[in-house]
């Protein structure tokens, strides 16, 4: 679906003339700081920032986002043992946690309060992310990248590990470490309803509200009124419409096998979702401006990266969560480890075949810029 989607964006540039935009829309950002040097290209004078410094931000930025990442992870193991999901024999074991979910304590399993520690993960991450996301603002301020295009990419990626953590790490942790497929359905089911009508509320419903009251429009007394009120809206960012839908993404990619119809259920939830972000742009943030770009930016890689990973999940989870993988493990006896290699072998070769198959340009665009390039040679000659 990922080499699709880079085939459709290489087809779209050609349509909105957009195939030009590397050359000749590179925006530098003004904030850059570097060294005169002369390009070994161009013969001109340009700023430029050693590679061997750029190295040493990027550590720096390690070491100011680690203890919110690991902060992250504590917040996520101690709601899991108040969930009841850990025991003496796991390693991520935490007594005092664990010890409330016992029976007959305050968050035992069936109980009125069983869902506290839920809402103490999910309240508790969006506090430790409201500091997180500028102290990955001021990190990638620190990595001074010379274009806005980096500087963006750079930034994103790391709200990305955070929020792939807040999202994933508990269901690799039912799946992979309890081994609990029946859990992870749950907890897939729940993410998904929940999550859908959290953004609907967060984005649509409760600025709506906060913005006009209980009327679905705000009436202004003249146009120039309602372009003065557009003024003060919040300004529109991309990220968090992104995000979702990449994480809607690994929902579906990476635990297939534990939820089918996950797909299905995504669908319909991107309808709403659609209309939903629509009306956000449309009626509650300020006009976005239009900006040219080829591509997805740093999006593309990240669901490349979720695209080979769900290969192994999925098989991990076939082999050994499910009915079938467990007959089929007592089938082939000790020779099971061999087995269900060669099938994640024989599944990392498909891809690679489809990989070196699919072109990302069709036949016609490749055509097409050979054209343009041809021209543009007889007009130096």
């Amino acid at each position: 679906m990922v080499r699709y989607w880079r085939r459709r964006c290489a087809e779209i540039d050609i349509e909105w003339d957009n195939y030009n935009l590397q050359v000749t829309s590179v925006s530098f950002r003004q904030e850059f700081v570097g060294d005169v040097r002369i390009n070994p290209v161009t013969d001109k004078e340009e700023y430029h920032y050693p590679t061997n410094k750029r190295i040493m931000r990027y550590f720096e930025s390690f070491l100011i986002t680690t203890p919110f990442i690991l902060l992250a992870l504590l917040v996520m193991l101690s709601s899991l043992n108040m969930m009841g999901y850990s025991d003496k024999t796991d390693f991520f074991y935490m007594e005092f946690f664990a010890n409330l979910a016992q029976p007959g304590a305050i968050f035992e399993k069936g109980s009125f309060l069983a869902f506290i520690p839920s809402i103490f993960m999910a309240v508790a991450m969006m506090i430790v992310g409201k500091f997180y996301e500028p102290i990955a603002e001021y990190a990638t301020q620190r990595e001074n990248h010379k274009t806005k295009e980096a500087h963006s990419n750079s930034v994103n990626l790391k709200k990305f590990i955070f929020n792939f953590i807040f999202y994933f790490s508990h269901l690799f942790y039912v799946a992979f470490q309890r081994l609990d497929l029946a859990g992870l359905r749950k907890e897939l089911i729940i993410l998904a309803l929940a999550d859908e009508f959290r953004r609907i509320a967060s984005e649509s419903a409760v600025p709506t509200i906060l913005k006009n009251g209980f009327h679905l429009e705000k009436k202004y007394k003249s146009v120039i009124e309602e372009e003065l009120g557009e003024l003060s809206l919040p300004e529109y960012t991309y990220f968090e419409d992104y995000l979702e839908l990449v994480i809607q993404y690994g929902y579906v990619s990476m635990f297939s096998v534990a939820f089918p119809l996950g797909a299905f259920i995504t669908y319909i939830f991107l309808f709403f979702e659609r209309r939903s972000d629509a009306y956000k742009i449309e009626k509650l943030c300020r006009r976005p401006l239009s900006l040219n770009t080829s591509d997805i930016g740093i999006w593309d890689e990240v669901m490349k990266l979720i695209s080979f990973v769900s290969v192994f999940t999925n098989l991990f989870l076939f082999a050994y969560s499910t009915q079938r993988g467990n007959e089929k493990v007592e089938q082939l006896g000790c020779a099971n480890s061999y087995y269900f290699i060669s099938i994640e072998h024989s599944l990392i070769l498909i891809i690679f075949i489809l990989h070196c198959v699919i072109k990302i340009k069709p036949k016609w665009v490749k055509i097409f810029l050979y054209r343009i390039a041809h021209k543009e040679k007889r007009k130096l000659i």
